[in-house]
């Protein structure tokens, strides 16, 4: 994987955006402007895209919008960006998601590059090839499912958000099944059912959403207590919808590589 990425991106391209495909262009109803924005950067690196969008006309946001054009990420030292609330609605909203620094392939930082060259270089080559999670080119395979025209990764999809979530925690996951085209149902529209597990299509299903991740301050000693708690809630959701589970992680693992069949994937944890 990592040499895969050397050879793609050691050399800097100086072609200008505008050279991009013309059907791309069109399917992904690019503006003229250029709006950015930086997701865990350093102080440094936020200066340079400031200076960046001020040669080119673009500007930066600090909080993410539709509008939004370019994502810059900053990567470990493996090449991985953290998979933030931002990267994810960017992969959903197939914006361009650029690193901005990559040790292990020797990568150009592109907004550099561009600064040096006084236009916007073509991105594919700074495009982020993977998160922390180990997920590949998710960025990449939404903007050519937009291109195809592919319906939205949860299409016909309906999700039952469990109640073990902090108020923040539950908005932005609320937020991100919506964005990838799925419907979230209050208890109150929970329709009373029979698990169907003869049903073949993905969109006869309703999922719940279960907390598969434990409170930062919480006591070891009360472990068992709230696992056992979140476990009888998955069982009594089932027993009265026929919901399938699905961990936060898991929705958010669908999301990152836009795969809507990783929302069944059974872990060994939950299997036993």
């Amino acid at each position: 994987m990592v040499s895969s990425l050397d050879n793609e991106s050691s050399k800097p391209s100086g072609k200008l955006k505008d050279d991009r495909n013309d059907n791309c262009v069109a399917a992904m109803d690019v503006s003229n402007e250029m709006i950015f924005m930086g997701s865990d950067l350093m102080a440094s690196e936020k200066n340079l895209l400031v200076e960046l969008a001020s040669l080119i006309g673009g500007k930066v946001v600090e909080r993410w919008t539709p509008e939004v054009t370019h994502v810059i990420v900053s990567t470990s030292q493996c090449g991985a960006c953290r998979r933030t609330y931002d990267f994810l609605l960017a992969v959903l909203s197939w914006k361009w998601i650029l690193t901005s620094h990559n040790k292990v392939s020797k990568a150009v930082d592109g907004v550099k590059v561009s600064l040096e060259l006084g236009h916007l270089v073509e991105e594919e080559p700074f495009e982020v090839r993977f998160d922390e999670k180990g997920f590949v080119d998710g960025p990449k395979k939404r903007r050519h499912s937009i291109i195809d025209k592919a319906k939205n990764l949860f299409a016909g999809l309906h999700f039952y958000i469990s109640k073990h979530f902090d108020q923040s925690s539950e908005q932005s996951l609320r937020e991100l099944v919506v964005a990838s085209g799925g419907r979230v149902l209050e208890v109150d529209s929970l329709m009373l059912k029979d698990p169907s597990p003869s049903a073949s299509s993905f969109e006869s299903f309703l999922y719940f959403i279960y907390n598969e991740d434990y409170p930062k301050d919480y006591n070891p000693r009360d472990f068992t207590k709230i696992k056992d708690e979140r476990c009888e809630e998955v069982i009594d959701v089932f027993v009265k919808t026929g919901a399938r589970a699905a961990s936060n992680n898991r929705v958010l693992d669908a999301i990152a590589t836009l795969d809507v069949k990783i929302l069944d994937v059974i872990c060994l944890d939950q299997a036993n």
